[in-house]
């Protein structure tokens, strides 16, 4: 985790996807953030995939007084909810189609990299010194 002494609670514990989506929008946070700002901040990332979810500070009457961690409560669903198989199926969808998608946009980007290298040029890039070419050896069409 990008934040010192961040402890996260994530609800539900069973949802992986979830749990992945916290920990990578976590690190994505500003190291300069006050917590209070980048709790705000999390939230408002995570809401495009899970528009339910809420974000809790623990509230010191939870803690130890000698405990230096920070404790943000994560709920999926804005509170702790009984399971639901056709709520988890739904999320667990959402969830491989946004993996399908970003796996797809990698490997079509892997590939235009590839052609690059190997001489065609970006018909999609219009700053593409390569295209201002009389006689370019290939082009990529998406």
């Amino acid at each position: 985790m990008a934040r010192a002494n961040l402890r996260l609670l994530v609800f539900p514990a069973a949802d992986a996807a979830l749990r992945r989506d916290v920990d990578m929008a976590v690190q994505r946070l500003s190291a300069d953030l006050p917590n209070d700002l980048a709790r705000q901040e999390l939230e408002r990332d995570l809401r495009r995939w899970y528009r339910s979810l809420q974000i809790h500070d623990r509230d010191d009457l939870g803690g130890y007084p000698d405990d230096p961690s920070h404790v943000w409560y994560v709920y999926r669903d804005g509170r702790v909810r009984r399971g639901n198989p056709l709520r988890e199926r739904l999320y667990a969808a959402l969830a491989t189609a946004r993996s399908t998608r970003e796996s797809t946009e990698h490997s079509i980007e892997s590939a235009r990299r590839t052609a690059v290298a190997a001489g065609f040029r970006d018909a999609d890039d219009p700053n593409d010194p390569a295209s201002l070419d009389a006689e370019p050896s290939g082009s990529i069409q998406s």
